[in-house]
């Protein structure tokens, strides 16, 4: 089993990060370190020296925080570190727009993990009571807690917090949504990295073993590098001709062990008895199987079926026999090459999850101002509206009325809802 990626993230959102690599452990482990948010920034050597536990040496890792790591470099590619730099912690939680726009007005935000501690937060920072509320006070209005759900105690600390300071308080449900859309991608990107090493390596062993040409060789390299599945699926059709020269090529790719997209070449439409006929193929044990003037192929990455091609009509079909070790040499490295692509499509669909995910923590959330009287809300035009004609207009919401028990007694006392 290869070495899982190791995660380290602030003990800011220590907590968080736990519960989201739950269950990842062939994938993840997560390490957190000592944060240092009022201090120079430190080197990659000095925040794995403050991790507990410590790191095995030659580990992958990916760093996580937010000021304390402008001096990191981003990672490249001769290193198996990668560092996400963010403005500060809270954007892996809420997103940057969000965080900006609770900064704007007046809010401080906290985390559960950062409250655990708060205590000792402050005398690190030298202050006592005295000095924590001349400090606050002066550059903050309101303490709210960006509440993830991963520690009960939390809303008695952010109250204790805020008493002891002297500032208001308020709790803004959040999740981990975010936080696990950013893993999913970092996972994600993991995964094609490691499959991209996978593929050199083997196309340095098939290449040892078959001995062909430096165009042949181009064409390997590309295929290891391809990033969409018809950019895979032509240019394995392009190595295909080079090494055996017939005049067709038949490719069917797979999704979930159904028929997904159907390549050809020359041009021409995939009929519905050629997919039957590849698919009945598909279903045998047999990973390859010669015909009088080409041969049929099982295309597999990991045990999984990623698609069946068929050669046909060969210049030279007299040396079908010679093939064979080219033919499924080349096959294993178009399996790796094809779930390279599946792993970049849903890499890219994570992506557009993630941007969707933002954009929505953007729109429903936030802090507005209500009257205290009639409970009208001012609008970014200064227009003060009602409830449902505010949210009508800065959602998609639309709003149906009732009457609850209370309301229905105070001003229909004859009607009697409790049958209902």
């Amino acid at each position: 089993m290869p070495e899982p990626i190791y995660v380290l993230c602030s003990e800011t959102v220590k907590m968080e990060m736990a519960r989201v690599i739950e269950g990842k452990g062939d994938v993840f482990a997560m390490v957190a370190f000592t944060s240092r948010c009022t201090r120079p920034a430190m080197t990659l050597s000095a925040i794995k020296a403050r991790c507990k536990p410590p790191i095995p040496e030659n580990a992958s890792c990916v760093v996580v925080g937010g000021p304390c790591l402008n001096l990191l470099p981003r990672g490249d590619a001769d290193s198996t570190d990668r560092v996400h730099c963010f403005a500060n912690c809270f954007e892996l939680i809420l997103g940057g727009s969000l965080v900006q726009g609770l900064a704007e007005r007046g809010a401080h935000l906290v985390t559960p993990g950062w409250l655990a501690r708060w205590e000792e937060h402050l005398a690190g920072w030298g202050f006592d009571q005295a000095t924590a509320r001349l400090f606050f006070q002066e550059s903050v209005n309101k303490i709210v807690l960006a509440d993830t759900y991963v520690d009960p105690g939390s809303h008695a600390r952010l109250h204790a917090f805020a008493d002891y300071i002297g500032l208001p308080s308020e709790v803004l449900p959040i999740g981990l949504d975010v936080m696990k859309l950013w893993l999913k991608q970092v996972e994600q990107e993991w995964r094609f990295s490691r499959e991209r090493e996978d593929t050199l390596k083997q196309f340095a062993t098939a290449m040892r073993e078959s001995a062909d040409s430096a165009m042949i060789m181009d064409l390997m390299g590309r295929l290891a590098a391809t990033g969409t599945m018809a950019e895979t699926a032509r240019t394995f059709m392009e190595l295909l001709s080079i090494l055996f020269a017939p005049g067709r090529i038949r490719l069917l790719t797979l999704r979930e062990g159904q028929p997904a997209e159907g390549y050809t070449q020359p041009f021409e439409t995939m009929e519905e008895e050629y997919c039957a006929a590849l698919l009945d193929f598909g279903s045998t044990s047999q990973d390859l199987e010669f015909a009088t003037d080409g041969f049929r192929m099982r295309i597999k990455h990991q045990g999984k079926l990623m698609a069946i091609v068929e050669v046909s009509e060969v210049l030279f079909p007299e040396y079908l026999g010679r093939y064979k070790d080219t033919a499924l040499n080349t096959g294993k490295i178009a399996g790796v090459a094809l779930a390279n692509a599946v792993t970049y499509r849903e890499l890219q669909h994570t992506v557009e999850e993630l941007s969707d995910a933002l954009a929505n923590v953007k729109t429903l959330t936030g802090l507005l101002p209500v009257c205290a009287y009639c409970k009208r809300i001012r609008d970014d035009q200064g227009y003060w509206d009602t409830l449902e004609a505010y949210l009508e207009k800065q959602t998609d919401i639309q709003l149906s009325h009732g009457i609850c028990k209370e309301c229905a007694k105070e001003h229909f006392p004859r009607v009697n809802l409790d049958d209902e």
